[in-house]
């Protein structure tokens, strides 16, 4: 376009706002692709910030095992939705008992009805330990939490999260009620303060029985599903991760780590698990989006030779005046380049407004979601939709450029 003389990119602007509708038609596929673009990059960034700032939050001095056994870099099979049985409520007191370890919790969830008078649904139900609340820093609103001989003696007892409670009993107080979940009843014993959300997981609707009453009664299993502990100083992690790798070895009859049928994480690493993962799905979203620029440049190039055709007899005309070959060539590149920049100007603009939309939606939900808009992002989506006007322009402007004078002057 620097390659035309100012007259020349003028009258290529008045020819394009000459036929706005067909220009706008044109760009589109521009305006669509790189709103998507914008979109999904911004909202991907967003999403990446909210879970990883949700594992951070956990702190560095909290150690998770899972049951199965995957490679340090990979998720937990229980990640992946593939079931494994290989850890107890058992080997977690084991894991309880160990130097540095100050707090933890056994963990099992389900899916249960809940019932109160005639009210009726489901929820999600935690079996956990007796030390859950100190584990999760949750504090008590009324009433208790179970104890050790409550778990031990798989007692019938619930603790019900600020919007269980509210739900179930409105203004009545819960403690020493009586509910029931899957048909067997329960005293509730406490009620949590409102905790909110946790990587996207409303915590305060949430009921927490004892685990072993959750495995028995709710599940029909003897395994759990995780295990959380706490160190006493960040330093120790390592040399926990250590001692509870070798407790579990020891307790599984594991003499090849190869084989190990458990995995353990820290903060830290599932921090670096999570980055790459939530890295990876954000490429894979933007390279599927950004398949729709192509089209919108297929689209310039098809009405970029529509256009040739209608101005044959000008380009005959200018080539008759002296016009150079090389002059039309860059005329028609030029709107061509036009259409394509105009169209990521404006799919920036839409794209910027969705993602703030969907900011201010998640927001309204509670979620910790911050409005991100990535300047290598912006800049990639307005460079790919230049180069493709260019690219696309270039076999319509060479059409033009060849076209014979007298050719051109006598077609009609």
């Amino acid at each position: 376009m620097a390659l035309l003389p100012v007259a020349d990119i003028i009258y290529s602007v008045r020819t394009l706002s000459a036929a706005k509708s067909r220009t706008l038609l044109t760009m589109l596929g521009i305006i669509i692709g790189v709103m998507s673009v914008v979109a999904v990059a911004s909202v991907g960034q967003s999403a990446q910030d909210l879970v990883l700032g949700e594992v951070q939050a956990v702190g560095a001095n909290r150690i998770s095992i899972f049951p199965g056994g995957s490679q340090e870099n990979t998720p937990p099979p229980i990640v992946m939705g593939i079931v494994s049985t290989t850890l107890t409520e058992r080997d977690y007191r084991a894991i309880r008992d160990l130097p540095h370890v100050v707090v933890g919790s056994p963990i099992v969830t389900s899916v249960a009805s809940l019932t109160y008078k005639e009210k009726s649904f489901m929820v999600q139900v935690w079996g956990v330990g007796e030390e859950f609340p100190a584990l999760q820093d949750a504090r008590i609103a009324s009433g208790r939490f179970f104890s050790r001989s409550d778990v031990e003696s798989y007692g019938h007892l619930a603790v019900l999260g600020s919007k269980a409670a509210t739900d179930l009993f409105g203004d009545e107080d819960p403690v020493n009620k009586t509910i029931r979940l899957k048909d067997a009843a329960f005293q509730v014993v406490g009620v949590l303060q409102e905790r909110g959300s946790s990587i996207g997981q409303g915590q305060d609707s949430q009921i927490f029985i004892p685990v072993t009453t959750a495995q028995k009664l709710i599940l029909g299993i003897t395994y759990i599903n995780a295990a959380s502990v706490k160190v006493d100083a960040s330093n120790h992690v390592t040399q926990a991760i250590d001692d509870i790798k070798y407790t579990l070895r020891r307790r599984h009859h594991i003499t090849d780590p190869a084989k190990d049928d458990f995995s353990v994480r820290s903060a830290d690493t599932a921090i670096g698990i999570l980055d790459s993962i939530t890295t990876v799905i954000n490429v894979f979203l933007l390279v599927v989006t950004a398949i729709s620029l192509v089209v919108g440049g297929i689209n310039i190039m098809n009405i970029m030779y529509v256009a040739v055709r209608e101005r044959t007899r000008e380009v005959g005309l200018r080539k008759a005046l002296g016009a150079r070959s090389r002059r039309i060539f860059l005329q028609f590149l030029a709107e061509s380049s036009m259409i394509s920049l105009s169209g990521g100007l404006i799919g920036l603009a839409l794209g910027a407004a969705i993602a703030y939309g969907i900011t201010l939606v998640a927001v309204q939900y509670g979620l910790d979601w911050s409005f991100s808009l990535s300047v290598p992002a912006i800049a990639a989506a307005l460079s790919v939709s230049t180069v493709i006007g260019l690219v696309f322009g270039v076999a319509p402007a060479m059409a033009a450029a060849r076209l014979d004078a007298i050719r051109a002057l006598r077609y009609e």
